[in-house]
């Protein structure tokens, strides 16, 4: 308590020149939520062969872009026009047009984003507002750009003339790449639900339907350069202080940014080493934005290196810090200089005369480099695949029983649409009762369907028995098409009256056969990079750790990110050990991600999630599960050297 004490009354270094000076290290380690990255994706709309609507002269097209936030706050920026103001102060943070009243135009979850300026007589118009999102892999970003031709200066969309429209996700628009998404434009006057009705809607649209010509939209998204600069670096210590009972410490760092009103935002939290006063990390990387928001030297690049004891009982001890910039960092690793680490509440009073520092941090090497992101590789052609994996062990139940995991309720039980994705994927968590597998199908499949180009994914099963008696650890059930034809195929798997559920929960298997088959589409496609998240639902624990983690570890060597959802109300704590990310302060848990050489461990390719955490909407399991995706996909990228050409 006397340390923490001291350590909130520790004085702020001086302001430096019309800066406030920086808060004091907080008395426990913060957590790295507060800072969020956000990719921006920029939009360009154009339309070709537009349907002429007027008399004496050329249609005048103009585009508003609805946007929709499905299950969850998702976030958008626009770059264009006095007119937009910010008006939500939710979790949405979206910033949208007002109506005449001050209101915002916002129904049924579509919110008008954009409305350009009309485009006078053109039938080919290309609109030169760009658009900038903020783009998350994770959720399900909806569009619909609705064309029409401006008739008065109203600027209600509804009281103009209708040329067409077209619903796609942001997902679909970022994977079609450089060539652009492109769609016929539909001249169905009826708009998604929640949005606008146009006047006369039956009358416009036999108008168009009369031309008899297709009108055609493409949709072409790039990143901004930001997104690509990352401070890469490299660190080390000696001379840390001892905290541990034998003599040693369990050190990591926290990457904190101090703004220009003095205020901590804390960006990056380093992997822990084990019993050691001399700490490496080697090759990490922070992008630049969220170290210097106004570019380096701009005053919002001041940086605080705070350095952390791990205690396996809580409340982790503070050591030390340094407080630089983004430039005292390059200037340290150009120079070969050290920077010194203190603690300022030993610097008073009485411990000041026998306190010499509490070590050196070297900056062994920092650079600012252009690395293509994630959203480059899909706009280049990598593909992200789908396989799935269902367990079916006794412990589910057979699907007739009503306590069943697999328990099929009526409505969804029946084959056709409603057994799948609703065609309205806001209604996908209220389209009936649903059981946790399908939840969990549903709500990885409709990220991932949109970053593969055949959406075709295969099936397995495993702990299951056919008439023969022999136990199947792991079986290929067939390749599916989309999340519907997922959906179709495990109905039909679990209710084959000659499958019998039994035993053991064993994942080696599943990893192995995945792997195997991946390997197998490497080789048929060797121009293509593909990416493939294994999504694994069990109910139970698994029966063979041992086997499953040597699996894990083979697997990291291939194109493969592992999502696991454990559903039911079995106590999934020893499951934690195959996630990094939930067991990062395990010593037994990080013993399987250390190389073979002892060099450093391999990537982390789990994710483990209980579906009683998340709950029943299948979008929340999306945020859970996907949002690390991207960042493993660059860490095999990065391993294995992989370039994009050009």
């Amino acid at each position: 308590m006397a340390q923490q004490q001291q350590q909130q009354q520790q004085q702020p270094l001086p302001p430096l020149g019309d800066l406030a000076p920086p808060p004091p290290p907080p008395a426990q380690a913060p957590s790295i939520e507060s800072a969020t990255l956000r990719t921006k994706v920029q939009l360009r709309i154009s339309c070709a062969d537009l349907v002429d609507r007027d008399y004496l002269s050329k249609s005048d097209p103009q585009a508003y872009i609805y946007y929709q936030h499905v299950g969850a706050s998702t976030h958008m920026r626009l770059r264009r026009s006095e007119s937009v103001s910010s008006i939500y102060s939710d979790a949405s943070s979206v910033e949208l047009y007002l109506c005449a009243d001050g209101r915002p135009e916002v129904a049924g979850g579509w919110a008008l984003a954009v409305r350009t300026e009309p485009v006078k007589n053109d039938l080919n118009p290309v609109f030169p507002e760009i658009i900038t999102f903020d783009y998350y892999f994770e959720e399900v970003q909806n569009l619909c750009v609705v064309i029409v031709d401006r008739d008065n200066n109203s600027g209600v969309m509804t009281e103009q003339h209708y040329l067409g429209h077209v619903n796609v996700s942001l997902g679909q628009v970022v994977s079609a790449g450089s060539r652009g998404y492109n769609s016929l434009l539909s001249i169905d006057c009826r708009l998604p639900r929640g949005m606008p009705t146009f006047h006369n809607e039956n009358h416009q649209a036999r108008v168009l339907r009369s031309e008899g010509q297709p009108s055609r939209i493409t949709i072409l998204a790039s990143t901004e350069a930001d997104n690509r600069r990352q401070l890469v670096f490299s660190f080390s210590c000696t001379g840390l202080p001892r905290k541990d009972a034998n003599g040693l410490a369990d050190p990591y760092f926290i990457l904190t940014r101090i703004d220009r009103a003095g205020h901590a935002v804390h960006v990056y939290r380093s992997s822990m080493q084990r019993r050691t006063l001399e700490p490496v990390w080697r090759d990490l990387r922070v992008p630049l934005r969220l170290l210097a928001p106004d570019g380096v030297g701009g005053g919002s690049d001041r940086l605080r290196i705070s350095l952390w004891d791990w205690d396996q009982a809580g409340g982790d001890d503070y050591m030390a810090s340094a407080d630089t910039t983004v430039s005292g960092l390059l200037a340290s690793a150009a120079t070969r200089t050290s920077l010194p680490l203190t603690d300022a509440s030993r610097t008073r009073g009485v411990k000041k005369l026998f306190y010499r520092g509490s070590g050196v941090l070297r900056v062994d090497a920092c650079a600012i480099v252009d690395e293509p992101q994630f959203l480059d590789f899909v706009a280049a052609g990598a593909q992200i695949d789908l396989a799935v994996a269902v367990d079916l062990t006794a412990s589910n139940q057979y699907p007739h029983h009503p306590t069943s995991l697999h328990h099929f309720p009526e409505l969804l039980g029946l084959r056709g649409p409603m057994l799948g994705l609703p065609a309205d994927p806001a209604a996908a968590a209220a389209a009936g009762p649903m059981n946790e597998y399908q939840r969990a199908i549903i709500g990885v499949g409709q990220i991932l369907q949109e970053y593969d180009v055949d959406k075709v994914f295969p099936m397995y099963g495993f702990g299951y028995e056919k008439p023969s008696g022999v136990r199947h650890r792991c079986g290929f059930f067939g390749r599916a098409f989309g999340v519907q034809g997922l959906l179709e195929l495990y109905h039909d798997c679990v209710c084959d009256p000659l499958l019998s559920l039994s035993g053991p929960t064993d994942f080696a298997p599943v990893l192995d056969q995945a792997c195997h088959d991946l390997e197998e589409k490497m080789r048929a496609h060797p121009s293509v990079l593909h990416y493939q998240v294994l999504l694994i639902v069990t109910d139970g624990l698994i029966t063979d750790l041992d086997a499953t983690l040597r699996s894990l570890a083979r697997a990291t060597s291939l194109p493969l990110s592992v999502v696991v959802v454990g559903v039911g109300q079995e106590n999934f704590g020893a499951m934690r050990i195959l996630d990094a990310d939930a067991s990062a302060d395990d010593p037994a848990a990080a013993a399987w991600r250390l190389r073979p050489d002892g060099r450093g461990t391999v990537r982390d390719i789990v994710q483990f999630v209980p579906m009683r955490e998340v709950g029943a909407d299948p979008f929340a399991l999306a945020r859970a599960t996907l949002a690390e995706i991207p960042d493993q996909f660059m860490q095999y990228v990065r391993e294995r050297g992989i370039r994009l050409e050009g």
